[in-house]
């Protein structure tokens, strides 16, 4: 057991100090007086669990949430919302000092709706006799509360409790209501007018308040190009709006993905095109683009797809990242070759959650 004041937070945690080795834990926060138990010791840091808080923030509050340390859910919720976006408006300042190795002066803007009932699908953990999500960092089954999940919205939450779940299954809503609880059936979305097959294993943004401003602030980035490229498509989120404005290709690893952008294209009427192939496998005939879309996983753009698209050398990149770490090293290797930080927004899609989501657009020799 240590006694420590808790210095700031970072992606995923937060950080004391002991002895001059780096502790992290969780469910703090900055200033606070703690005691912790130390989990796992490397040679220069620590993991360490929160036993007690001797000296409260001001700024910490009752989670409304009774499984909010024991679910692996929410990382937040000790806090009110206005600090948690001031948390990760800090998490994503750091990471570009840190990480990226760039200065910038521009304002962070932040978009930001409900923090609670906003997601419209979650993946549901089973053993046949208790059904719940798994705790932090276990795969120990947390059974919901009896209200449910907080951040669910209000139809998830009435499926779950009133159904009996005896598997692992994933649960989405979708535009008309219907809510389904298989890993197969199609689930069909309608953003800003356009319609949005995918299936319930497939990736689409979750909060059900803030996809239609998300999709809003890529098209106005795109505004008066004429040739782009969207890479990591999944089924069209981006891709089908810009190519009513632009001719526009979607390029996406996943089949599946590719098979519900294709759909998409015929439900809207719209001209794009879809191809099927790594990030980092642009065929040449694209490489004309004057415009870049990349929405990578976690792991953000490897080197092969950075260095393809510094080649194409186009007028506009914009960046749709959920981690702040990995898109500050791109950034910083974009910036190295050229291209200049023109805006960041935090769009706050995972309320509660240390997740992070940002939308940042860089133009060159401008």
């Amino acid at each position: 057991m240590i006694t420590v004041r808790i210095e700031k937070e970072s992606y995923g945690s937060f950080i004391a100090r002991n002895e001059g080795k780096i502790i992290f834990t969780d469910y703090v926060l900055p200033g606070e007086l703690c005691k912790l138990r130390i989990t796992e010791e490397k040679k220069d840091f620590a993991f360490a669990e929160l036993a007690e808080v001797l000296e409260p923030s001001i700024k910490r509050i009752k989670p409304d949430c009774p499984n909010f340390m024991k679910c692996g859910g929410c990382d937040y919720l000790h806090t009110d919302y206005q600090t948690e976006l001031e948390l990760k408006k800090n998490i994503i300042m750091d990471s570009i000092k840190r990480i990226g190795r760039f200065d910038i002066s521009l304002e962070i803007k932040t978009y930001s709706s409900e923090r609670c009932g906003y997601r419209s699908r979650c993946s549901v953990k089973s053993n046949g006799n208790q059904t719940g999500f798994y705790g932090k960092k276990t795969n120990t089954i947390i059974p919901f509360p009896a209200q449910g999940c907080i951040l669910l919205d209000d139809a998830i939450n009435k499926f779950i409790l009133n159904n009996r779940i005896t598997k692992d299954c994933r649960i989405s809503k979708d535009a008309s209501g219907k809510v389904s609880n298989t890993y197969s059936d199609e689930i069909i979305e309608n953003e800003l007018n356009f319609i949005y097959n995918h299936s319930s294993e497939g990736f689409f943004q979750s909060n059900r308040f803030l996809r239609s401003k998300m999709l809003e602030l890529v098209i106005d980035q795109s505004a008066g190009f004429t040739q782009a490229i969207d890479l990591g498509c999944g089924c069209g989120f981006f891709t089908i709006p810009l190519s009513t404005k632009m001719k526009i290709t979607g390029i996406d690893i996943s089949k599946e993905s590719i098979t519900s952008a294709k759909k998409n294209n015929i439900a809207n009427g719209t001209n794009a095109l879809f191809i099927q192939c790594d990030m980092d496998s642009i065929p040449d005939r694209l490489k004309s683009a004057d415009l870049v879309i990349t929405d990578p996983p976690r792991a953000g753009m490897n080197t092969k797809t950075r260095e393809i698209i510094k080649k194409i050398r186009p007028d506009k990149i914009i960046y749709v990242s959920c981690n702040p770490s990995t898109w500050a090293r791109d950034a910083g290797d974009l910036i190295k070759s050229g291209f200049k930080l023109e805006s960041i927004d935090l769009i706050d899609m995972f309320p509660g959650t240390m997740h992070i989501e940002l939308i940042s657009a860089f133009t060159y020799g401008k």
